[in-house]
């Protein structure tokens, strides 16, 4: 279990921060840029059923689950956006809150685009895509 001011303080992509009932506590400006969406859009809302894209997927809103339960879990996802396709790490990690509760973390780490040109040139990749 990560402390939070660690992945504050290290990660400067995309991030979102949930607590226990996978309420969103914080979403960086990085995350809010890359979706074009506005913080208080979702701030203090839940994960199930927000309209933020990258929630809107099964997959997620499971790993984000079993991340509340101690699991650090790591997946490749994609979306288009602005006829690109993104391609990201999701990271999802348990954190612990400074007054003992704990959380998860969603970290997109961007898959770099010589990956991306190789993986197309092959065979797609494994897994849902958002």
């Amino acid at each position: 279990m990560e402390d939070l001011d660690t992945i504050l303080k290290y990660h400067s992509g995309p991030m979102l921060i949930f607590d226990k009932g996978l309420k969103i506590l914080h979403i960086n400006r990085e995350f809010l840029e890359l979706l074009d969406i506005t913080e208080d859009e979702f701030i203090d809302r839940i994960a199930e059923g927000s309209s933020i894209p990258l929630l809107g997927n099964p997959f997620i809103m499971s790993f984000l689950k079993d991340s509340l339960s101690g699991k650090e879990i790591t997946h490749e996802l994609s979306f288009r956006k602005d006829q690109k396709e993104h391609r990201y790490n999701a990271i999802l990690i348990p954190v612990s809150f400074y007054d003992g509760d704990r959380g998860v973390s969603l970290i997109l780490e961007s898959i770099c685009e010589s990956n991306t040109l190789a993986s197309s040139a092959s065979v797609p990749a494994a897994g849902p895509h958002i």
